[in-house]
């Protein structure tokens, strides 16, 4: 069996991976220039399986493809009858998409406090917040707690990464 994802040590491939070990099936990853080329290359039958983003469920919805399970801990409103990971036994299987609002390390305190007050506020207006529905579930993390979320996600996949010796070039 092959998957595509967005590239080598991208969040797909890493969590396929996962996938993978806690299986002990063994699947050919296929790189892509992006997500949205492995997207394609699942469309075309290129490839078997691709771990998308929350940006695939208008092509769910149309029937194209099928979701078998989503990779957060939670369900995605937008597919409330796909389960998740956990829902289909993969018991601790967490794989949650995120974006975030970055800055420089030396940006100070109060302007990045400022950034994060504009950020609430976006998250509260009714047209924005709709929007940003369309990419899954909306939490809004305060930045201390962010950067220790980024911590505690590089040291885990980290270790993936080493178990699963990726070699990312």
């Amino acid at each position: 069996m092959t998957y595509g994802s967005a590239g080598a040590g991208n969040l797909g491939h890493l969590g396929f991976e996962m996938i993978n070990n806690r299986t002990g099936t063994r699947t050919v990853h296929v790189p892509y220039k992006g997500g949205s080329a492995a997207h394609l290359a699942l469309l075309a039958r290129e490839v078997d399986a691709h771990l998308a983003t929350p940006s695939a469920v208008p092509t769910i919805k149309s029937g194209k493809l099928r979701a078998l399970a989503v990779t957060s801990a939670r369900r995605w409103p937008e597919l409330p009858d796909t389960p998740t990971m956990i829902d289909a036994g993969f018991a601790h299987f967490d794989v949650p998409f995120w974006l975030g609002l970055m800055a420089p390390a030396q940006t100070p305190p109060a302007v990045v406090q400022i950034l994060y007050g504009a950020l609430a506020t976006m998250r509260d207006d009714a047209n924005a917040s709709r929007l940003l529905r369309v990419q899954g579930a909306i939490e809004l993390m305060e930045p201390k707690a962010f950067a220790a979320r980024i911590r505690a996600e590089t040291a885990a996949w980290g270790e993936v990464i080493k178990r699963e010796n990726i070699q990312v070039d």
